[in-house]
């Protein structure tokens, strides 16, 4: 199977990237810029590795270490979808449940 992998996080820098887009806190889109955390970067470079020649679409959630928010995440899970994501990946921790982001999951679950 061919794999489109949709990237939710901090940003990648120096990965091939099929789309980027920023969302920032009211699920706006943007450009992509660098990561300032790095851990996009890493995540990324783990996942190419693994499985050489992944396509990535970047959906950057974060700026500068600060917080995100649940209607960005599940702007960016739409996006993703849009993008031809088959397969997301987020490594992030909320601290409730947040209604605009099950609904987000649950339109990607439906898609497949």
């Amino acid at each position: 199977m061919h794999w489109r992998l949709g990237l939710i996080d901090s940003g990648a820098d120096r990965v091939p990237l099929l789309a980027a887009a920023r969302f920032d806190a009211d699920g706006g889109r943007g450009a992509a810029g660098d990561d300032p955390t790095g851990h996009g970067t890493r995540i990324a470079r783990l996942l190419a590795d693994a499985r050489p020649g992944l396509e990535f679409v970047l959906a950057q959630v974060f700026e500068s270490g600060k917080p995100t928010s649940a209607a960005a995440i599940a702007a960016a899970l739409d996006w993703c979808r849009a993008e031809g994501a088959n397969l997301l990946h987020l490594s992030l921790g909320l601290a409730a449940d947040r209604a605009p982001l099950a609904a987000a999951v649950a339109r990607a679950v439906e898609a497949g």
